[in-house]
């Protein structure tokens, strides 16, 4: 062979032998990484932050394992751990997309809106086309009331995708009050789309805008429309529809009771307190000004003077069987637990085909003062008015449990978890009853599952425990 030839292929050789070891290198983590983001889907997140942390040792100057693990953070409402694994992500990747939204979704959390925008600006300057992006910088003005913004990113997304589900239920969420037929045409579209809650929310406003009001306060486009911003998170926006109501209808009470509630929901109690003093002071038989004082003083610590408000309510309108649970809520917060039982069961007796109650009544036998044959009887009541509840078969189940009929409180709870797949309470406690029956594989799939859906942490942190307990025991 000329020594060229060889050259050539001893240099050929090498090549091949350096490419052979680069795959090697290369597929193990891919192989990891289509793991994790399979067990990421099926939202089985301990596993899959199992499965990063190995990607992450192998590969240390990947950012995407970290970025991936502070997303399930996210999801799990523990994010002091996002946040640490954002950042991980940004030192290894200062352009990482991903990291930077993350790092605003904490941002946002926490409060800071204003680093949040800043966050979510600097992402969109490296990739214009991020949808979930823009959709956050929308609500994020939404929340504002900077509706032009927010207008302008979620055209931005429909330029991209015409479809978009969520952009859509914005823009039609902002186009109620003042253009209900643009209003209709998005809503339309994203009642069409693949998430059931955005959905139902799209589906609430095209029914609201499809009514006919009988009284003049909710005949109102406005006034009818401030309470749908309550109910779907935009508080803000239902002070300035019930302002600009109240502009045209400054007599309209009802509207004003209403701003007081809203101005509490968005983070005013001052203005709340005030705004309610005044209903009640020119007018002091005004049913919802009293109400919602009452729900003011309670959620400032004031207990005993919201019982005088709910009381005042009731002589009103001794039908409202919301201010009967109300009543007792107030009761059980200040330990009067035989007085919070006697409410609880007036509100049902009120209003006896409304689950609400009777689901009311039920966690107070099963989670405050147990008594697992009254809590069974209300629970039962509850679910044969809403058998579709995966919370009223919960609570079925676990008074089942308190009782000791196991077979009963495994398919109630069977039944709640299949009704809700991310329901952790419900997990929680399967796994308590299986565990009873001696069913551990059972249990410990259903700890495991408590442990990764809880976004609170209280059923988190009990189903750790038990899982513990079980390795001790193995």
């Amino acid at each position: 062979m000329k020594p060229t030839a060889l050259a050539t292929a001893l240099s050929t050789s090498v090549l091949l032998a350096l490419l052979s070891a680069s795959a090697r290198l290369a597929v193990p983590p891919l192989i990891l990484l289509r793991q994790g983001q399979g067990l990421h889907a099926a939202k089985e997140y301990s596993r899959a932050v199992e499965t990063y942390i190995q990607l992450a040792d192998l590969r240390a100057d990947w950012s995407e394992p970290h970025t991936l693990m502070g997303e399930i953070y996210v999801q799990q409402g523990r994010w002091e751990e996002a946040y640490a694994e954002f950042c991980l992500a940004r030192q290894i990747e200062p352009r990482d997309v991903k990291a930077l939204y993350g790092l605003g979704q904490v941002a946002h959390h926490g409060g800071e809106t204003g680093e949040a925008a800043r966050l979510w600006s600097s992402a969109l300057s490296l990739d214009r086309s991020e949808t979930q992006v823009r959709c956050s910088l929308a609500r994020l003005y939404m929340e504002a009331s900077r509706l032009d913004l927010a207008q302008q990113h979620l055209r931005r997304i429909l330029l991209l995708e015409r479809q978009h589900q969520e952009a859509r239920y914005l823009l039609g969420l902002m186009a109620a009050a003042d253009a209900p037929s643009l209003a209709v045409e998005h809503l339309q579209v994203a009642v069409q789309g693949d998430d059931q809650q955005v959905s139902s929310k799209s589906q609430a406003i095209l029914d609201l805008l499809a009514e006919d009001g009988t009284e003049r306060s909710q005949a109102s486009p406005v006034g009818r429309l401030a309470l749908v911003y309550l109910a779907q998170g935009f508080p803000n926006l239902a002070v300035e529809w019930l302002e600009k109501l109240l502009a045209d209808e400054p007599g309209n009470q009802r509207a004003q009771a209403y701003l007081g509630y809203a101005l509490l929901s968005s983070g005013q109690p001052s203005g709340a307190l005030e705004t309610l003093r005044a209903v009640t002071h020119s007018d002091p038989k005004n049913v919802l000004g009293h109400y919602f004082l009452g729900v003011v003083h309670r959620t400032q610590g004031y207990l005993p003077t919201a019982l005088w408000d709910f009381k005042r309510s009731l002589r009103l309108d001794p039908t409202n069987a919301a201010t009967y649970a109300e009543m007792a809520d107030t009761l059980r917060r200040m330990g009067h637990y035989t007085a919070a039982e006697e409410w609880y069961r007036a509100a049902c007796t009120v209003a006896p085909g409304e689950p609400g109650f009777w689901v009311l009544l039920a966690q107070f036998h099963v989670d405050v003062v147990p008594n697992a044959d009254k809590g069974l009887v209300a629970a039962r009541e509850a679910v044969s008015l809403r058998p579709d509840d995966p919370v009223a078969q919960d609570l079925l189940g676990w008074a089942l449990y308190l009782g000791g009929d196991l077979t009963g409180a495994k398919t109630a709870l069977e039944r709640a978890i299949s009704l809700d797949a991310n329901f952790a309470r419900g997990y929680y406690h399967l796994g308590v009853v299986s565990s009873e029956l001696g069913d551990e594989d059972r249990a410990t799939w259903a700890y495991r599952r408590a442990v990764d859906l809880d976004r609170e942490g209280e059923f988190r942190d009990r189903a750790s425990q038990a899982l513990r307990a079980i390795r001790l025991e193995s």
